[in-house]
């Protein structure tokens, strides 16, 4: 399967701004969530809140021995709190 390039942040910058409507904000964090951190389509939208946010912070998604991610983004981090607050 080929797979599709990248956004240029000018692109993502453009995607960003144009999010609007009820969703807009979680549209945002999934956004900046698959871009920063490198999830598939099919990771994003299986993700539950509590795989994210735990005791009032944001956790690395996936988290565990085999989780591909390790690291929080700073803006990705922001957003969550944005979004779940």
């Amino acid at each position: 399967m080929i797979g599709c390039p990248a956004l240029s942040p000018k692109e993502l910058k453009l995607a960003l701004k144009n999010l609007s409507g009820r969703h807009a904000l979680r549209n945002r964090a999934l956004v900046i969530l698959g871009v920063r951190c490198g999830l598939r389509i099919s990771e994003l939208l299986a993700l539950k809140v509590d795989q994210v946010w735990q005791g009032g912070s944001a956790t690395p998604p996936l988290a565990g021995a085999d989780a591909r991610i390790k690291i929080i983004d700073p803006e990705w981090r922001a957003e969550l709190d944005v979004f779940l607050r």
